[in-house]
């Protein structure tokens, strides 16, 4: 069996997705690449626990193994601790930020769930990648991991992008990658 290259096109969103795919399938052909799809969510677009409704929070401690005092309505603290032996403890905020970061993940991944299957069914084998944190960072560190052949960039035009705070970026990912850089302008 041949071995397939790997790219890694970044994705805003799955209008993005299928643009940027529509974009670059014609240029690499499904019998020779494989498709390593990845979005970065800034970690402030990321709810906090002070953004979550008590319940969900509430839910995401007990899902960790903890547990809570103080009902959510009736005035009490909602303290989440976890079970130790001989006491217990507050669930670190660590822990519960992961929780919900899963669960942002989760939702993401199912938001560009069509977009990979659209993808599949043309051929290409379809890895998605959901990343929290610093865009171009994110990117590059992805391109590492997955070591990837190419970096295949798909940009709106300008205006749409500076409106993003992401100006700028194939031009820095370009200037910073270890590894061949494609730019395609939608």
């Amino acid at each position: 069996m041949k071995t397939k290259l790997r790219v890694l096109i970044p994705v805003e969103d799955a209008e993005h997705g299928t643009a940027a795919s529509a974009a670059l399938t014609p240029l690499l052909h499904a019998d020779h690449w494989h498709l390593h799809l990845v979005h970065v969510m800034d970690r402030a677009s990321v709810p906090t626990a002070a953004q979550q409704p008590r319940e969900d929070l509430m839910d995401a401690a007990r899902s960790l193994g903890a547990t809570t005092r103080g009902a959510a309505g009736s005035g009490g603290s909602g303290v989440i601790a976890t079970q130790q032996p001989g006491g217990s403890s507050t669930t670190p905020p660590a822990a519960v930020r992961s929780q919900l970061e899963d669960g942002e993940r989760r939702k993401c991944r199912a938001r560009l769930g069509a977009l990979v299957q659209a993808l599949e069914r043309q051929g290409y084998g379809v890895t998605l990648r959901v990343r929290i944190g610093d865009l171009k960072r994110e990117i590059l560190v992805a391109a590492d991991v997955d070591g990837v052949d190419l970096i295949a960039l798909a940009s709106r035009r300008r205006a749409s992008l500076t409106s993003l705070g992401t100006a700028g970026l194939a031009e820095r990912i370009l200037l910073t990658a270890t590894r061949p850089v494609l730019h395609v302008k939608l």
